[in-house]
């Protein structure tokens, strides 16, 4: 994975995973440096009329955490 990241940044692409299951696999994609990722771990497949009420309340979600969180806990 680290590879495939370093060659993908050193062509100034960015790089998304796929099938990231849990929270050792976002780890080592995090550590690898990956842009993006996408799978189970963040939402199981669902009816294209589900999509947008789910993103709402992730986004919804993710505020709450930024409002709870120490400061220090957020990179700038």
């Amino acid at each position: 994975m680290r590879a495939i990241t370093s060659l993908a940044h050193n062509l100034s692409m960015e790089v998304v995973a796929e099938g990231a299951e849990s929270d050792a696999e976002l780890a080592i994609l995090k550590a690898c440096q990956c842009n993006e990722a996408q799978g189970y771990w963040f939402a199981k497949p669902m009816p294209a009329d589900d999509v947008m009420p789910w993103i709402a309340a992730w986004k919804a979600s993710k505020e709450a955490d930024l409002i709870a969180a120490p400061v220090s806990k957020h990179p700038l």
